[in-house]
């Protein structure tokens, strides 16, 4: 099975990314200087294809939540 699931709200994020029994998660956490992350780096991900990988190495969900954020 191959999924993304990605929840996006104005206090950050939550990433999933799971293929074929792999995953990959990241959670952000929006501050006053802009975003924490914890979770698993993307970079050690070795497993994910270089277009998945791509597709999920961008400020999409970052972007997302400073605008429900009204920031």
């Amino acid at each position: 099975m191959k999924e993304v699931k990605i929840k996006i709200t104005e206090t950050g994020w939550e990433l999933n990314a799971n293929v074929d029994g792999k995953s990959f998660t990241e959670r952000g956490e929006m501050t006053i200087f802009g975003a924490s992350l914890s979770g698993d780096g993307l970079d050690d991900a070795e497993w994910m294809s270089d277009d998945l990988y791509d597709a999920l190495d961008s400020f999409f969900c970052y972007d997302v939540a400073k605008v429900l954020g009204g920031k």
